[in-house]
């Protein structure tokens, strides 16, 4: 039996959000428009958060040329500033 697949589209555009990640670049998610973003939430706390990352990484190494985009925002960050802690893969 052959599979068919379609692609998933948004209802409405996702509204533009940008920040800047721990060395004070600028990070704007439009710029992974077209692609498949991972956004992932963690804690420098949290044991399996580290190991999550290691595997978020190893997918994103394996899957970036097919259009995966990562990125994890610690939410440990000083003052609840979590955009200051932003990982991009």
């Amino acid at each position: 039996m052959a599979r068919r697949t379609s692609r998933i589209r948004a209802a409405t555009p996702p509204r533009p959000i940008s920040s800047q990640d721990a060395q004070g670049e600028s990070v704007d998610l439009t710029k992974h428009r077209g692609r498949v973003l991972l956004i992932i939430f963690w804690s420098k706390d949290v044991v399996d958060c580290t190991e999550q990352l290691l595997a978020v990484d190893a997918v994103w190494r394996e899957l970036k040329d097919k259009g995966l985009d990562a990125l994890g925002v610690c939410l440990d960050a000083p003052n609840g500033a979590a955009a200051a802690s932003i990982i991009i893969f």
